[in-house]
């Protein structure tokens, strides 16, 4: 799916990209809740949640990835470097954009307690590798 559609273009021959997400402990929170922190350890992560983004960056090219609101192991992903750094961009050769969307570096603040205000949250996203956040109206 990944190769198909980044060899694609829209009509105006603007090129297509796919987007791998959420990178990358999102699917399984406890309880099923969303936004609940998963539990785990690397062995986990390299076995259970890493193989299809593995796929999608080694294999297939992919060009942006979308991060996990939820934390993981108890740690903020869109706060960790180990993640987003180490893993994605160092281990994997991750080339593409990192991006969060709508709070979730906000929520760094409000909902992880990790920051102490915006202006911090802002700073540890930074730090662990995103490169933007997506707008949400009043955040």
């Amino acid at each position: 799916m990944v190769k198909g559609l980044q060899e694609g273009s829209e009509s105006d021959n603007t090129l297509l990209i796919a987007n791998a997400k959420p990178f990358l402990t999102y699917s399984s929170p406890v309880g099923g809740l969303n936004l609940a922190s998963t539990p785990g350890g690397w062995y986990d992560i390299y076995n259970t949640y890493l193989p299809p983004f593995r796929a999608a960056i080694m294999e297939a090219n992919v060009l942006s990835v979308m991060t996990a609101y939820n934390s993981y192991d108890g740690q903020a992903l869109n706060a960790n470097p180990e993640i987003y750094t180490d893993l994605l961009r160092n281990k994997l050769g991750f080339k593409g954009y990192v991006y969060t969307d709508w709070g979730a570096i906000h929520m760094l603040h409000s909902f992880h307690k990790v920051a102490a205000d915006k202006l911090e949250a802002a700073e540890l996203a930074i730090k662990a590798g995103i490169d933007s956040k997506l707008p949400q109206p009043g955040l």
